[in-house]
């Protein structure tokens, strides 16, 4: 079974505000998480009152109380993971998609997402968003910044008013058409992200690397919604997960390119930030964690005088990621992480061309010739990194 490739979808203004207190808000009164409404309502498939799918709810202004959230274990067998177990949680409820339900809320309604234990802290904050980075109908995650007020349990207000990033996994935003396209349920999908990415950020905060090549990791988190049937009855109430990160202001890379302004940046400054860029992946990669999404779009390039030449560039997105060294995969440690110079599988980075000075490119022997000697001038010979191996060099044009 493999996904989709990630669709970034431009922001959208179509959703509006829940009001406050009243159907649709967060905090209305609600049965049990999880659980239906004891009522007979349910989707034109199986019932006579249909539910029709809320308009989307992470609008500027909307408030959510949330809670922590211990994830679940990464899985998806390309990412190198296998498959949760069966009698805990079915990732493929209807084979082949035979007998799914006909619409996107009775197909997150009928597959729940996986329980896990809850972590001592349950202390509720409260999450205010304040812009829309990247939302709307279908999107794979629903991506704002944020403010979140509120102490822990242990009196502390570790996050109270910073400035954060929510990425929120909801499944019923993910598209039906998706669903259909994979047989696959939308929660198949929100787990997998989701778990995917809590597990890399684990990781790396674990290896004390938090924040140096990707955006400040402020754990998991969950969120109640409330879900009404056509007549206005309280159904069920949604788990929605979500992750809480630093904001990291600036532009992708991919979006700096698209607009025409990397011409604007100095070409030492892009090689260098390239140069980060492979050091970032070398790092992580010798922890574990390989992003499998080499993509322009998940660089996020921003001015900053602590960092390289006043600017910096971080890692964003690790919904398609794999941990090694996680407890469904084995992997030998080596004693140094592995030179940047080879450690993107013999390439320069994928898909930057266009960030690239153009006598660096390496579309012709001599700028290929120019990027290597820059490269091995940067890195060849230090202590930090593994020795190269030769073999595995990028072979000119």
């Amino acid at each position: 079974m493999t996904s989709k490739q990630d669709a970034r979808i431009a922001p959208t203004t179509a959703a509006t505000k829940p009001q406050a207190g009243g159907r649709g808000h967060p905090n209305h009164t609600r049965p049990p998480p999880f659980e239906r409404a004891d009522t007979p309502t349910a989707s034109s498939k199986r019932s006579a009152v249909a539910i029709p799918q809320p308009s989307l709810p992470y609008v500027p202004g909307a408030c959510f109380d949330i809670k922590p959230h211990k994830p679940p274990p990464a899985f998806h067998t390309s990412s190198g993971h296998s498959g949760p177990d069966p009698s805990e949680w079915d990732d493929d409820p209807w084979p082949g998609f035979e007998g799914a339900p006909s619409t996107i809320v009775e197909l997150c309604l009928e597959h729940r997402p996986r329980r896990t234990s809850p972590p001592p802290d349950q202390a509720s904050r409260r999450l205010q968003v304040t812009q829309q980075i990247r939302c709307g109908d279908p999107c794979n995650t629903q991506v704002v910044r944020c403010r979140v007020h509120g102490k822990g349990m242990d009196g502390k207000e570790e996050l109270d008013g910073k400035d954060l990033v929510a990425k929120i996994f909801d499944s019923l935003y993910i598209g039906l058409e998706k669903c259909e396209e994979h047989e696959c349920s939308p929660t198949y999908f929100a787990e997998h992200y989701y778990s995917s990415e809590a597990a890399a950020y684990i990781r790396i905060k674990e290896k004390k690397l938090d924040g140096k090549y990707t955006p400040r990791f402020e754990d998991c988190w969950f969120l109640e919604l409330p879900l009404y049937d056509a007549e206005g009855r309280l159904v069920a109430r949604r788990e929605v997960r979500l992750i809480l990160q630093q904001f990291i202001p600036g532009d992708t890379m991919e979006a700096l390119i698209n607009r025409g302004e990397v011409e604007e940046i100095d070409p030492k400054v892009r090689m260098g930030l390239l140069d980060r860029l492979m050091e970032a992946h070398s790092q992580l990669s010798w922890v574990g964690v390989q992003s499998n999404d080499l993509h322009p779009r998940n660089y996020m390039v921003s001015k900053d005088s602590n960092d390289f030449d006043g600017w910096q560039i971080t890692l964003i997105d690790f919904s398609h990621s794999r941990v090694l060294e996680h407890p469904d995969c084995v992997r030998k440690d080596r004693p140094l992480p592995e030179s940047p110079i080879t450690t993107m599988g013999r390439r320069w980075p994928p898909r930057c061309q266009r960030w690239i000075p153009k006598e660096s490119d390496c579309r012709s022997k001599e700028s290929f010739d120019r990027r290597l000697k820059w490269m091995k001038k940067r890195w060849e010979g230090m202590s930090e990194y593994g020795p190269i191996n030769s073999e595995w060099l990028p072979k000119p044009p």
